[in-house]
């Protein structure tokens, strides 16, 4: 076995790597990019292919245009979580006693009853 499975390394995403999964992940060629940011496709390869990098107004632009974060693209950042919660986190939270409709709820000031208008 070599040393790196053995201490059990992880790959570096660089931000090439982020760049082409932004674009697989907007449906975008890579001739289409070029188009969008008014490059040569050769240009956007090579960024790809890590023989140039881009500058950050460029980076922008892709984000954008694939819907993403630029500071994941760029730096491999990811934004905060900012969406429902996990089931795991929701079911080992205490969220107080189960709710019951106000017509289970003995004594309670809206009825079926109280609802009708006087006569």
């Amino acid at each position: 076995m070599s040393d790196a499975q053995q201490e059990g390394a992880v790959p570096v995403f660089e931000t090439r790597h982020r760049m082409a999964l932004a674009l697989e992940h907007a449906d975008v060629s890579v001739s289409e990019m070029a188009d969008y940011l008014a490059v040569n496709r050769n240009t956007v390869g090579n960024w790809l292919a890590g023989r140039a990098h881009p500058r950050d107004a460029y980076l922008r632009v892709w984000a954008m245009r694939c819907g993403l974060p630029y500071r994941w693209i760029r730096y491999g950042e990811a934004p905060p979580y900012t969406g429902p919660e996990r089931r795991s986190e929701r079911s080992t939270r205490y969220n107080g006693p189960e709710r019951r409709s106000h017509q289970e709820i003995p004594g309670s000031w809206c009825t079926p009853q109280s609802l009708k208008p006087a006569a």
